[in-house]
């Protein structure tokens, strides 16, 4: 799944910027809890709050998982060489 990708999905659904959310994304990947973001990293992330990082988690919990899931039909349908470019373009 492409990073960007990702990243492009939270940027229209969310208020934060291209940057904060790169670097939650990374603190979270490097086993920040969302207290800690909250509490010592209010620099990376535009001063978020527990409460709009909870709701980024969820979020991005959930954008991560309909990709993944994109890209698994996608490749399965590939294997099966029933992909049009029609589909591809969904």
């Amino acid at each position: 799944m492409s990073s960007h990708t990702l990243i492009t999905t939270l940027l229209k659904k969310t208020s934060l910027k291209y940057d904060q959310i790169q670097n939650i994304l990374k603190l979270l990947d490097e086993g920040s809890t969302i207290p800690f973001i909250a509490r010592y990293r209010k620099e990376m992330t535009g001063g978020a709050d527990d409460e709009v990082l909870r709701e980024f988690e969820i979020l991005y919990l959930s954008a991560k998982k309909l990709l993944d899931r994109k890209e698994e039909v996608s490749r399965l349908i590939n294997e099966r060489a029933t992909l049009s470019e029609s589909i591809k373009e969904v």
